[in-house]
């Protein structure tokens, strides 16, 4: 009866062992390790990222997006279930997406870059705007392939993206009133909210939540674990230097002045880049409207200002006092101390998402020159 009672237990273990789900490090949101295995799955956890968590099963996986600012919230959750599972009890069908996806429209122009790097390019069947899609491969897919090129989410027919046949469609937009027709074809909507993280670092490892897709988990976290080395060895560096020059960044729109946020994605650069931003005692991560005297109060003598370029040819600090002459009444442009990415030319917002190392490595050089005298700029540099 000893016997009969061992091996029960035995089989009983084993069962839970196959069943649980292999989800500690992602409860903590990354404290422990990053990586592991779990039945057949190569398991990833977020270190950085705060919007969404994985779970992993035996055979399948649960993807959770979250609100960044309060992770008990969950905004969707996907079921991702082996390829060739054909009977899922308790999984609700339109949360249900079989993994790895094969054909996928995406109209988060972010998610290209990582489709690129998790070498699943060739998944993609209709894309949103080509026209401001910078990646050369993805340019030529559609030359070759014919895709679909979706211009504007409001203005398309679903019919036109239904009979392109995507398993899923990933967006950064939370609603849209032709989401519903999307699911009635039993596609399933993935939304992504890489934009909203606070960090550099935390926005480049959303390229794990795509790989949860594509059950690329491994490829995905050593391409991430690579960045991460990389940014956190320039920013040790950075952090030695005693001598540390004030910036900011000030946008008009319309009749309102914009600076960006303390829990902002740039104040996060500029703080690892040897820099004390303005306004890094404020404590939202969206811009903040600031009444224009108050921010000449703060701001005139300012080291170095941040503004944002898109123009088809070089733009010159002349060329911004003639549109903004307000400009003129901070140092840092008296000075030419204007730091820019002509996004034009230089992609920052849709490739540096994958380089936030480069990007810290440009404004280093800026802030301090010494530091990094064999860097060449790639995105951001002073507009003279």
């Amino acid at each position: 009866m000893a016997k009969n009672y061992t091996s029960t237990m035995i089989s009983f273990l084993l069962f839970l062992f196959l069943n649980f789900s292999c989800n500690g490090p992602s409860e903590k949101n990354g404290d422990s390790a990053s990586r592991g295995t779990f039945g057949s799955f190569d398991c990833t956890y977020p270190k950085h990222a705060k919007g969404f968590r994985v779970k992993y099963f035996s055979e399948h996986k649960i993807v959770e997006l979250l609100d960044v600012h309060d992770s008990s919230k969950v905004l969707m959750r996907y079921y991702l279930v082996k390829r060739g599972e054909k009977h899922v009890a308790g999984i609700p069908s339109d949360s249900l997406v079989y993994v790895p996806v094969r054909r996928a429209a995406i109209l988060d122009l972010t998610q290209i870059n990582f489709l690129d790097a998790l070498r699943e390019m060739p998944s993609i069947c209709a894309v949103a705007g080509l026209k401001y899609v910078s990646n050369k491969k993805m340019k030529s897919k559609f030359l070759t392939e014919q895709l679909l090129d979706i211009d504007r989410l409001e203005s398309f027919k679903v019919g036109k993206l239904i009979s392109t046949e995507p398993e899923i469609v990933v967006t950064s937009e939370i609603e849209n009133k032709k989401y519903e027709a999307i699911k009635e074809a039993g596609i399933k909507i993935v939304q992504t909210g890489d934009y909203l993280e606070s960090t550099p670092l935390a926005r480049a490892e959303w390229i794990k939540f795509i790989s949860y897709f594509y059950n690329s988990e491994k490829l995905a976290d050593g391409l991430f674990n690579a960045i991460e080395s990389r940014y956190l060895s320039l920013a040790e560096g950075a952090k030695k230097i005693k001598r540390r020059p004030t910036v900011f960044s000030a946008e008009k729109e319309e009749d309102l002045w914009y600076v960006e946020g303390g829990n902002s994605y740039f104040s996060s650069l500029y703080a690892d880049a040897g820099a004390d931003y303005l306004w890094a005692d404020t404590k939202s991560s969206a811009p903040i409207a600031v009444v224009f005297d108050k921010i000449c109060a703060k701001a005139a003598e300012a080291d170095y200002i941040r503004v944002n370029i898109n123009h088809k040819i070089a733009f010159t600090v002349s060329e911004l006092l003639k549109a903004q002459p307000e400009y003129q009444l901070f140092k840092a442009v008296v000075n030419k101390q204007v730091i820019s990415c002509n996004s034009h030319d230089y992609p920052c917002f849709e490739d540096g998402i994958l380089q936030p190392d480069i990007i810290l490595a440009d404004l280093i050089k800026i802030f301090h020159p010494e530091l990094s005298t064999n860097h060449k700029s790639v995105f951001y540099g002073l507009i003279q």
